[in-house]
This record gives C-alpha cells, sequence and structure tokens, in this order.
C-alpha cells in the first residue's frame, strides 16, 4: 500500500481502530466509561523519576482479561494456556525474549489475530462476542509506528480525534498536553510522517492512543527511540492514568521501565505465562536467564 495517498485498503491495525472508533461515535455512557473518564493529563517536567507506584484508592476493578488462551500456528504452539489480569490502577508489563510470542498475545487478545481457545475481555466486554463494544473501550500502541506517510502528526491526530467522535477543542487541548509531556515540538508535530524520526513517529502513535481515555491502554514496546526527556514523561503519564483508574499493560524488553512503574509482572516463557514479584531485584536476571 502506499501510504502517501489514503488507500481504503487499510493495513490490519488501522482497519481495527478505525472500526473501534466508528462504533461508538456519540454513544450513551456506560459504567466503563464514567469509570475511565480522566481529568487532564499534568503539565510535567523533567525530574529524578525514581519508582513510581500506584496511588488508585479505587475498587479492585478487572479491565483486561486473558484467560486460558491458546494459539498454533500450524503444528507450532506459540501459546498455550496463557492467562494474565489487568486491574484498574494497575501498570502491568508483559516481558520475554524475542520471538517469545508477546506480540502475538496482545494481538490475539485484541482480535488482530485469531485464537483457538480461551477467552478475552476488555471492560467486562468479550472481544469475541462484542468486538466492537470491547475495543471501543481499548488505546493501542504497535511495536512500529503507525500513521499515514503523507499525513502530519499534528493531522493524524486529528484524524483520529474525529473517528472517536471527539469535540475539536477538546482533542486539540489533550493533544497538545501530550505532546508538550513528551516533548515533542510543534516543528516535529508538522512535518509528515515519513520525514520523522522513529522517536517521534513513537510521540505521535503512543499520544494519538491515549488521545481519547480508553479504559485499557495497551502499548508494544513504547520507549524504543524515546529521548530521556520523552521517556521520563511517559513513565510519568502512564502512572498518572493508571492512578486515574485506568488499567495499563506495557509490552517490552526494557527493565527499567519494568523498574520503575510495574504494578504487576508476568513472563512468557515457553508459551506459557508466569506471574513475577515486582519487588524483585533479579528480574532482569531472570528474564537473562530465559534467552
Amino acid at each position: 500500500m502506499n501510504k502517501n495517498h489514503p488507500d481504503p485498503r487499510l493495513n490490519l491495525r488501522l482497519r481495527a481502530a478505525i472500526s473501534a472508533a466508528q462504533s461508538r461515535v456519540n454513544p450513551a455512557p456506560t459504567a466503563e466509561t464514567e469509570a475511565a473518564s480522566p481529568a487532564p493529563v499534568a503539565s510535567i517536567a523533567g525530574s529524578d523519576l525514581g519508582v513510581l507506584r500506584s496511588t488508585y484508592k479505587g475498587p479492585k476493578k478487572l479491565l483486561f482479561s486473558v484467560s486460558h488462551m491458546n494459539k498454533r500456528y500450524g503444528k507450532t504452539v506459540a501459546l498455550d494456556d496463557v492467562s494474565l489480569e489487568v486491574y484498574a490502577g494497575q501498570i502491568c508489563a508483559l516481558i520475554g525474549k524475542n520471538g517469545a510470542g508477546k506480540s502475538t498475545l496482545v494481538e490475539s487478545a485484541l482480535g488482530l489475530k485469531p485464537f483457538d481457545a480461551g477467552t478475552v475481555t476488555i471492560g467486562g466486554v468479550n472481544v469475541q462476542e462484542s468486538p466492537r463494544k470491547a475495543k471501543a473501550l481499548l488505546g493501542y500502541s504497535p511495536s512500529e509506528p503507525l500513521a499515514y506517510d503523507s499525513m502530519t502528526g499534528a493531522e493524524y491526530m486529528a484524524y483520529i480525534a474525529a473517528l472517536w467522535g471527539m469535540d475539536e477543542s477538546v482533542a486539540r487541548t489533550k493533544a497538545q498536553q501530550l505532546t508538550e509531556a513528551l516533548a515533542l515540538p510543534n516543528a516535529m508535530l508538522n512535518k509528515p510522517f515519513a520525514l520523522c524520526s522513529h522517536g517521534t513517529q513513537q510521540k505521535v502513535c503512543i499520544a494519538a492512543s491515549i488521545l481519547h481515555d480508553p479504559a485499557v491502554l495497551i502499548l508494544d514496546e513504547p520507549t524504543v527511540g524515546l529521548d530521556i526527556i520523552a521517556y521520563r514523561g511517559l513513565l510519568k503519564i502512564l502512572r498518572s492514568y493508571a492512578d486515574q483508574g485506568h488499567a495499563v499493560l506495557i509490552v517490552t524488553h526494557d527493565m527499567e521501565l519494568v523498574r520503575a512503574c510495574s504494578d504487576a509482572i508476568y513472563m512468557l516463557r515457553g508459551e506459557k505465562v508466569f506471574p513475577l514479584d515486582p519487588n524483585r531485584e533479579d528480574i532482569a536476571t531472570i528474564l537473562e536467564e530465559t534467552r
């Protein structure tokens, strides 16, 4: 596909985003969406990051669940009876070596790839039974930044906001808050996506995934290519976002990210998922030993 000219033959991830967005233009409020409406993103300044632990005081509410998922490619088992849960107020990290199946798990859970058995719910909604309703509660940024090459970052976020039926002034304010927090200057926002660095593309896609205030936010390798200011900004955004009652799942190899903000950790190894204690000091060693 030539992304320099908008084409109805959108690639898989963008089609999924659009179908989810179109399903909730001016929806009636629900318990899930009301609970997931956060305060505006706070302006942040670079400072020592330290470890950002949860301050969420709300009810324990399961917002993202993968239960007993199995996935095969022919005779090859990719995922074997995999289960994980992410609750309101949590930042959960999914770690594992290259090729372990982390992206396969996430893309299967989001309905981007079929899976053979199991159940996935987003905000209590079954993804297979009500895919559009479930995806309407979701924000997702893939490991490879994705947008039309000819669009600028500002145009892309306006496009995403329109798909979600957001008020234009609200969307502009939210986009400005997010891009400022991610150290993304207007000069970069006004460049065509194809002419931007990987880090700039990453910032645009992360901001776009959060723009509509989803109940569940899933980011696949979000820190790749980010400068230190944007890195710190992203961590504070995620901590604040979770503390407002959202669920965040991060797929990552970045052990500093895991150490800094994870409330729960799952490791994918040998087609199975194992929970880890986020307070353990040897998580990086455990991951290295599985390579």
